[in-house]
């Protein structure tokens, strides 16, 4: 939608909330403290620095979606995270910090509110602090459920004394039998791996690949006596988890060999996307095993062994989805939320069928994780920009519509990469381009 301010700088806006601008007042000079001293005529003025520079603005928002555009910056203003940024068509941008605020609503005219905005200068804190580093902590805390999870499951898994059938059931969930291992197209957990990491090769240069392509090998033969070991066997299925995020992540963008996967083409040029897309895959294991039916002391056994199983997977998978959000860049806000709410969606079933269970420890420690990565994301989220989006009304190579939003010809590339705009020079008219601002 096409922004009904125009001015001949820059758009007014507080945290990306628009409005328009009558006039602004700025409040300046210098602190000084006068000492008057007794029996001397002369006084002392003490300079103490310049004075922090305060901002009144007399502001108004109109149009048809006025009470839209009044909420939304009543919603900037009240934000919690400071400073903000004040756009002013003249006087640029600057870091502020909201103070006095007022809206006057008048009845004696429609569709237009208006606003006395008080703003201070934030400043730098130039002093040493401390603060959590917050995307350590979702890592962290990621681990420690992994851990966790590790041990429970090794409490509740039995192979021993027990039927073979038990040990053959569960040994084919995880590896399959001779074709599928092979050819990956089983239900079992390695064909799921491999089904993810499929689509050729991904260069000579990804040692990750190899790596992980050894572990599968190893996995595919040892885990008929690891099965005994269920520390050992969470521990393999964690690495193996954690070497598949490790071949997007870190793929080599040089290698002109290189065959592009299948999440090459989904997020491209993202390696953290497309990590965090092959771990939702994972997400499907288990789908469709055939309930165990709980008729015998056995049977019971060997449906607590497939849950086991299946739910050790996917946690350990959602906790390195928690591990690849602490290392993800994000562009705007809306796509931290996004991403935030994504990988929520995939914990909150796991947690409740912990809860459910009773599986009191292995959900607080997910739940550690989780509300790690939530204040993570909304911490980073709080220092971003917002997401909008413009609709041209005349067709224009991408270089002039980034320097007509950003001021700057330079940012036509990022404008191409989040629009995917096929033709730089011939951007056609109408089109609702995304861009961060």
């Amino acid at each position: 939608m096409t922004s009904v301010y125009n001015f001949t700088y820059q758009r007014a806006s507080f945290r990306g909330a628009e409005f328009g601008v009558f006039d602004a007042e700025v409040l300046f000079g210098r602190r000084n403290v006068l000492h008057e001293y007794p029996l001397r005529d002369e006084p002392l003025a003490e300079d103490l620095g310049k004075k922090a520079r305060e901002y009144s603005i007399n502001a108004f928002v109109i149009g048809k979606n006025y009470s839209a555009a009044r909420d939304a910056l009543m919603r900037a203003i009240e934000e919690q995270n400071s400073p903000g940024t004040l756009v002013h068509p003249t006087l640029g941008s600057i870091a502020v910090i909201p103070k006095d605020c007022r809206i006057k609503f008048d009845n004696r005219e429609g569709g237009i509110e208006y606003f006395t905005l008080t703003f201070v200068e934030a400043g730098e804190n130039n002093f040493p602090s401390g603060f959590a580093d917050t995307s350590f902590l979702a890592a962290k805390f990621s681990s420690d459920a992994i851990s966790t999870l590790i041990s429970s499951f090794a409490d509740s898994f039995n192979v021993f004394n027990v039927p073979d059938f038990l040990h053959s059931d569960a040994l084919t969930s995880l590896v399959g039998n001779n074709t599928t291992s092979i050819n990956g197209d089983g239900n079992d957990f390695l064909s799921v791996v491999k089904r993810t990491l499929k689509a050729g090769s991904f260069g000579s240069d990804n040692s990750e690949f190899t790596n992980i392509s050894d572990m599968l090998g190893k996995f595919s033969t040892e885990t008929t006596d690891t099965l005994y070991e269920p520390v050992e066997l969470g521990r393999k299925v964690s690495n193996i988890l954690t070497g598949m995020s490790d071949v997007y992540l870190n793929q080599p963008t040089t290698d002109a060999n290189a065959v592009k996967t299948y999440l090459s083409s989904v997020k491209p040029a993202n390696p953290e996307l497309q990590a965090l897309e092959a771990q939702k895959r994972i997400q499907d294991y288990g789908n469709e095993f055939v309930p165990v039916p709980s008729t015998t002391a056995d049977r019971i056994q060997q449906a607590d062994n497939q849950y086991q199983l299946i739910n050790l997977i996917k946690n350990i998978s959602i906790c390195e989805m928690i591990r690849i959000t602490s290392i993800m860049t994000f562009a705007s806000r809306q796509d931290a939320i996004s991403i935030r709410e994504n990988v929520d969606s995939y914990i909150q079933p796991q947690l409740v069928t912990m809860a459910d269970r009773g599986e009191d420890t292995q959900y607080l420690a997910l739940n550690k994780a989780r509300a790690a990565m939530i204040r993570d994301i909304n911490t980073r989220a709080a220092t971003l920009r917002n997401k909008r989006y413009i609709t041209t009304a005349d067709a224009m190579p991408a270089i002039v519509f980034a320097y007509d939003q950003y001021e700057d010809a330079t940012k036509d590339v990022l404008v191409i990469e989040r629009n995917h705009i096929r033709n730089p020079v011939f951007i056609p008219s109408y089109s609702s381009i995304e861009v961060v601002i």
